[in-house]
């Protein structure tokens, strides 16, 4: 079991919206599940409902390059393949606040520069909260950065004066 620890600080915000968490696939392997059984099984986790899953599904496996994988067990995919299938769904079945973990950048370079377009889409019309150590790839896609350290906010704004701060903070652990 997990440690999670308890929230002790802060204050609660309200947003209006349908939000998305897009993160790493961790332990999406243990079953014996199908490609598409898994498909749904994740889709209902992120809220999406079953018949809208059903609908897209073959929109959402093109998307991953996994069509022909359709009734294959989820557990012989490559972890790659895995990563494609999850994130085609949150790239296909969309929502309008989306909060990606830096895996996206794990994945191969095709799907890489498939999925950048598709957050590029978004980000006119949503608000997409990227975490990432990678200053590159936060350069790219943000216009605003927010610097903890320690669970502390340190810095929220401008990108250029952020990672000044950012660079400091390193520098002197």
């Amino acid at each position: 079991m997990a440690n999670i620890l308890p929230i002790d600080k802060g204050s609660k915000i309200e947003i209006e919206g349908t939000f998305l968490p897009i993160i790493a696939p961790i332990n999406l392997c243990e079953t014996e599940d199908t490609v598409l059984n898994k498909l749904i099984t994740v889709g209902l986790l992120m809220g999406f409902k079953k018949n809208l899953l059903l609908e897209n599904a073959d929109k959402i496996l093109e998307f991953a390059e996994i069509k022909n994988y359709l009734h294959f067990p989820f557990q012989s995919l490559s972890t790659g393949m895995r990563f494609r299938l999850i994130s085609s769904i949150c790239f296909i079945l969309k929502r309008n606040i989306y909060f990606i973990d830096e895996f996206l950048t794990t994945s191969d370079e095709k799907f890489q520069k498939k999925s950048f377009q598709k957050i590029n889409q978004f980000s006119h019309k949503n608000i997409i909260v990227l975490y990432s150590h990678s200053q590159r790839t936060i350069k790219k896609f943000c216009n605003k950065l927010l610097i903890l350290n320690k669970s502390e906010q340190v810095f929220f704004g401008e990108i250029h004066k952020g990672f000044e701060i950012y660079n400091k903070i390193i520098n002197e652990k």
